[in-house]
Parts: structure tokens; sequence; C-alpha cells
């Protein structure tokens, strides 16, 4: 079936509207995800800085001095509530705030995936 020059512009028009949409969303979606592996990699970071803490705070007497950075100033801390507060962060970490970032991470995986096949399909799907 031969299409007519009006109806062969007519669905260019739509495939060109249709493939600007689907980019937008693509590089929306990559944006999004770029961000959210950034967010993955300072939550890892901070998480294996308190391990790390932790860990030589252990090597260390128990009736040790420990001081705490607050802005410009160090102020005395009892070890015990330290080490509360890395044990804190740690499970914060890895129970709550990792595992949605994962999830979010391979939904927006997905996403973009979903998309760039869209896109494809498009550009093979187009007339000559």
């Amino acid at each position: 079936m031969k299409l007519s020059q009006q109806d062969h512009r007519l669905l260019m028009e739509q495939a060109q509207r249709t493939f600007v949409e689907l980019r937008n969303k693509q590089m929306e979606f990559s944006k999004q995800l770029n961000t959210t592996r950034n967010q993955i990699a300072v939550l890892e970071r901070g998480k294996k800085r308190a391990e790390l803490t932790l860990q030589e705070l252990s090597k260390v007497d128990a009736s040790t001095r420990t001081f705490v950075g607050v802005g410009r100033m160090f102020m005395l801390t009892p070890r015990q509530e330290i080490d509360v507060k890395l044990k804190k962060t740690i499970q914060v970490c890895e129970k709550d705030e990792l595992p949605a970032l994962m999830k979010k991470r391979e939904y927006l995986e997905r996403q973009v995936q979903d998309t760039t096949r869209n896109l494809q399909e498009l550009r093979a799907a187009l007339p000559s």
C-alpha cells in the first residue's frame, strides 16, 4: 500500500515527535541514574569510613579520652556514645538507605534500557 505524500509527511512528523519525546525521557532517566549512582557511592564511602573508625576505636583502650569533630572544634565525647553513633550510621546505611537506592538504580537502568530499545524499534519501523 502506497502512502500519499501528505500521509507520509504526517507519519514522519508524528515519528519525529515520538523520537524527541523518547530521547528526552532517555536523557532524564540517564541523569537520574547517574545521580543515584553518585548517592550510592557517597553512602558506601560513609559506611566504610564509619566501619574503619569503629575498627580503629576497638584497638584503643576504653579509658582513652575520645573527641568528636564539631565544626572547627573537637568535643570530648564518651567512647560508648561514639560507638553507638557509628554503629547506627552503619546500620542505617545497610538496612535503609542503600537498599532503597539499589532498587531505584535497578528501576532506572531498566527504564534506560527500555527507552533505548523503543528508540531502536522506532528507527527500524520508519519508512525510508
